[in-house]
């Protein structure tokens, strides 16, 4: 039995990730273990605790999850297998005893994505960050009459706690994207796939990184996501993270990896991989 790591506990989106994998071969067999940060799952993979490991990596509203990104760039030699993609919704719970609430408690991202909702309705609240959605609602049990917590609606025992709005978030179209990672490294499945590339430019010049894009462009290589992360050793250094519509460890795509290795002090394949559940 294989074992896969996710940001627990039971009930919270990356656990609903996690849940989509035991439809999949070859992960139907496998159980899931809950750890309690991000930094905790990507750990226990890469000290073989774990095989795999599901982790939130960008949500459409509040853009990267840094702690996730700068582990897989820095900290850990993980390889990206899949990547999952779940629609999100939030929901404001109480307790049934709740007279007014002075504090809402929830993740950092779920706060930030129903903050509209919650200076419009409550624009005294205190909001609270904690590890995990669901872990917010052991907070309403310490103080029924004043705190509520923002939190999915499958994760709500609807005979411990009301839910006093639906679908909070302030944007419709909210999703989230999640990684599998693992230590071995697979052959990709898929068709078409994707790569995720990190690279720090040996110079800071001016055309330093358009001559990489140049490169993707000359093979009309789509990208989904560019970004830059600080490189951790010097203001002003920063680390850019590419995801592109293409395997580039394909033997036609040496050329941008060839080119990336000319340019760059340090690059980082992070992986070749399908999106689950996609042909």
């Amino acid at each position: 039995m294989k074992n896969i790591a996710y940001l627990g506990p039971e009930g919270t989106f990356t656990h609903s990730a996690a849940l989509t994998l035991l439809t999949e071969e070859p992960y139907k067999e496998s159980r899931l273990i809950p750890y309690a940060d991000i930094s905790d799952v990507l750990y226990a993979v890469q000290d073989k605790k774990a095989d795999f490991g599901v982790v939130p990596v960008e949500n459409s509203i509040e853009g990267s999850v840094n702690t996730s990104i700068d582990m897989l760039i820095n900290e850990v030699d993980l390889w990206i297998l899949s990547e999952i993609v779940l629609p999100i919704t939030h929901n404001l719970v109480a307790s049934p005893a709740l007279e007014k609430p002075a504090k809402v408690f929830s993740h950092p991202q779920a706060l930030a994505q129903c903050r509209m909702f919650l200076k419009d309705h409550y624009p005294e609240i205190v909001k609270v960050p904690v590890s995990s959605t669901v872990m917010s609602l052991t907070y309403i049990e310490q103080n029924p009459g004043e705190h509520a917590a923002i939190v999915p609606s499958f994760s709500v025992d609807r005979n411990r706690f009301q839910v006093l709005y639906e679908d909070i978030g302030d944007y419709p179209m909210n999703q989230t994207r999640f990684y599998l990672v693992s230590v071995a490294k697979e052959s990709p499945a898929c068709a078409p796939c994707k790569s995720s590339i990190s690279f720090e430019l040996k110079t800071d010049r001016p055309g330093g990184l358009l001559e990489i894009l140049a490169l993707f462009n000359k093979k009309n290589i789509n990208l989904t996501k560019i970004e830059s992360r600080p490189a951790k050793h010097k203001l002003g250094s920063y680390i850019f993270i590419i995801d592109c519509e293409a395997d580039l460890e394909a033997p036609d795509n040496q050329i941008i990896l060839d080119g990336i290795t000319e340019q760059a002090s340090r690059w980082k394949l992070l992986g070749v991989f399908g999106i689950l559940g996609e042909a």
